[in-house]
């Protein structure tokens, strides 16, 4: 009677179980299908900001979880006072949480990723392009470049699979070079949902504009993954047309490459530019109307003099109107201190030389450059929301240009021409600003990385390790105040 007892007992327990597995399997697949169909998303500079836990390697091996989690070794370096040990916003804490946490921004055109929220113009490491991220088929958004990855004790997961370029080549080819697989994972299943949705979301926005509004399918995917890296591959593979013999006219119609920079100058005068691309007209369609390359004045105030703003406040209180010597100059671009500090930061404002549709000659376009021990970050605007490009520091080759005060910057995607300030750059018999970073640059790639431990390193953590890790060393990092 007992043994039936038992055996009852076991079977309704084994049936329970597998209905609960069922149940939640039913759910997620529920959940993939029910997400949102309207894959459109508005500009923005940034899309999303969090922590995550992150790590990525050299190939498209699955891995039912991430055999790996980066160390952010800024954590051991940080001291919090111990009121302020649980500030928070929106975004998440206001400090590093654990030795496993980073904090990630998705701009529009890469996954960054920081080791600090703070400043986070000195603290980037990494960095993945939207555009290196493999297709999203928009038949079925799960099965492409970016996948909904399990969930565990230490995160909710994300797997993106992207091919970054091995080598430079001036004719962009999409879907070539060497496998990398990413693992994201964000603290909450809700932070999980919106990034992977916003990140389908931005990179089918970008697989749109690059194919002039084709959309991608499965079918279309697999193809294009089936191609091989190598010289006979850098012939891109033809997307499907949608011409349709006998079809209506269709006008040529503008594709926005670039909205309005940021201006070229504070006052006295400035350039704002937007850049547009032409999707020729179809079937005997009218061409597009106007320039690709707009421009319109901005800032056009008059600057104000340091002396005439301190005679007024000195009036006041009785002192000389005569302005101190600068300790520190400033931008013509951002107005910032032009900063550097050994084996931490090199911070400019510089030039990049853009080439344009419609221009024979590249324009000059002011941004503002930023090294630290992992990259070379060039910024739009001084206020780092608008991230242009990322270098690497350990893959990028550097060359001082012929002529005055220009060097190149350049990895496997990108070839720059950055240019100096005629206030930075010295006399044109001494390449002082070139020579300064290409000087510079060698000294924060080679001799620095001797001295200081790179700011992430790839470790195995038990799920209980991260649960555990802000308990484990608080006191290590707590200050009394």
């Amino acid at each position: 009677m007992k043994l039936n007892i038992i055996c009852f007992v076991l079977v309704t327990l084994l049936i329970h179980s597998s209905c609960t597995e069922e149940s939640l399997t039913k759910s997620r697949q529920k959940s993939k299908k029910t997400r949102p169909v309207n894959l459109d998303i508005a500009d923005s500079q940034i899309y999303f900001q969090g922590w995550v836990k992150y790590y990525h390697y050299g190939n498209d091996t699955h891995y039912e979880k991430p055999p790996m989690l980066f160390q952010n070794n800024e954590f051991f370096k940080q001291r919090i006072p111990k009121n302020k040990l649980d500030q928070r916003d929106n975004f998440g804490f206001k400090h590093i949480p654990n030795k496993a946490s980073f904090f990630l921004v998705l701009y529009n055109k890469s996954l960054s990723i920081f080791s600090q929220r703070n400043n986070p113009e000195n603290n980037l490491v990494d960095t993945l392009r939207i555009d290196h991220i493999r297709y999203v088929p928009e038949d079925d958004i799960l099965q492409g470049g970016v996948r909904d990855g399990k969930d565990f004790s230490f995160g909710h997961c994300i797997e993106i699979f992207a091919n970054v370029p091995s080598f430079y080549s001036v004719k962009k080819v999409y879907g070539v070079g060497t496998a990398e697989t990413w693992w994201v994972c964000t603290n909450t299943a809700k932070e999980k949902e919106y990034l992977l949705e916003t990140l389908i979301k931005v990179r089918v926005k970008h697989q749109r504009l690059r194919n002039n509004g084709v959309k991608i399918t499965k079918a279309v995917s697999q193809n294009l993954k089936r191609r091989k890296p190598g010289i006979g591959s850098m012939i891109a593979s033809p997307l499907p047309k949608n011409d349709n013999p006998g079809s209506s006219p269709v006008n040529g119609y503008w594709v926005l490459l670039q909205d309005w920079t940021s201006c070229s100058k504070k006052c006295g005068g400035g350039l704002t530019y937007q850049q547009r691309m032409c999707v020729p007209p179809k079937a005997g369609g009218k061409d597009c109307v106007g320039e690709p390359l707009r421009r319109k004045p901005c800032n056009t105030h008059n600057c104000p003099s340091v002396n005439s703003l301190l005679a007024l406040i000195n009036k006041a209180k009785g002192k000389s109107s005569l302005a101190p010597k600068p300790i520190v100059q400033a931008g013509v671009f951002s107005n910032k201190p032009q900063r550097y500090s050994k084996c931490k930061v090199k911070e400019n404002d510089a030039f990049i030389m853009t080439k344009v549709l419609g221009s024979p000659e590249p324009i000059r376009k002011p941004i503002r450059i930023v090294m630290n021990l992992q990259t070379i970050s060039i910024f739009n605007d001084d206020t780092y929301q608008e991230l242009y490009y990322s270098f690497e520091l350990d893959k990028t080759r550097f060359s001082v240009k012929p002529g005055h005060c220009c060097f190149g910057i350049k990895d496997n995607w990108k070839d720059e021409t950055i240019c100096g300030y005629k206030e930075y750059c010295g006399p044109k018999t001494q390449n002082i600003w070139a020579d300064g970073w290409s000087n510079d640059i060698k000294l924060f790639k080679e001799d620095c990385k001797v001295e200081v431990k790179s700011m992430k390193t790839g470790n195995y953590f038990a799920e209980a390790d991260i649960q555990d890790e802000v308990e484990e060393q608080t006191s290590e990092i707590m200050q009394e105040v």
